[in-house]
């Protein structure tokens, strides 16, 4: 889509335009900050961050609701 949007511009440059609009609309915004602050190049990069920040968090949630 980037390649549609900006096709005179370098792949790294696109590559930022993708990532930048992924993590602006993840779902989860705690892990869209932390995968922010790891200042991800691609979104092969990237999404394994937000993966990890969720499966942590729903840990912690199974972790709290055991009985």
């Amino acid at each position: 889509m980037t390649t549609e949007g900006y096709p005179d511009q370098p792949e790294d440059c696109k590559q930022t335009v993708a990532v930048n609009a992924f993590l602006r609309v993840c779902t989860y915004k705690r892990a869209a900050l932390i995968a922010m602050d790891k200042n991800p190049t691609t979104l092969g990069i990237a999404i394994p961050y937000i993966e990890n920040v969720i499966t942590i968090k729903n840990l912690f949630w199974v972790l709290k609701n055991v009985k």
